[in-house]
């Protein structure tokens, strides 16, 4: 959810996955049911301003749940991966997580966020984890 990359080094500018967020949103939004159906919720974590958080989700119309993680206690507590762009904030890189029965069953990078909802049903209705 930021602004495009605008504060992105040339490297993570040319990192797969890393802008996309609308469409990734739009995406899982339009597969919603699918998830629901194999009673998988989906949940977003940001880091962003909680402010932020909400007007992306209402802009996007996205029906799931938005957690805000501004301190970082995931990336402490799971070690999940972290940037930090040219304006000095700090960011997770984009990835799934499959969480069966309180334990990550699967953790992936997202590299085409277009189709992450997509493979992540996919992952869900194989049981590949």
């Amino acid at each position: 959810m930021g602004e495009s990359g605008k504060f992105l080094s040339e490297q993570l500018k040319n990192t797969e996955g890393m802008t996309g967020c609308t469409v990734q949103a739009g995406e899982y939004k339009r597969l919603m049911s699918e998830f629901n159906e194999l009673s998988f919720m989906v949940v977003a974590i940001g880091t962003q301003d909680l402010a932020e958080q909400i007007k992306f989700k209402e802009d996007t119309g996205a029906q799931f749940m938005f957690l805000n993680d501004a301190d970082f206690a995931l990336e402490r507590a799971l070690e999940l991966p972290v940037f930090s762009s040219g304006d000095g904030k700090k960011f997770y890189f984009r990835q799934t997580l499959i969480i069966k029965s309180g334990k990550i069953v699967r953790a992936d990078l997202v590299l085409k966020p277009q189709d992450d909802a997509k493979n992540a049903l996919e992952l869900i209705k194989n049981r590949a984890f």
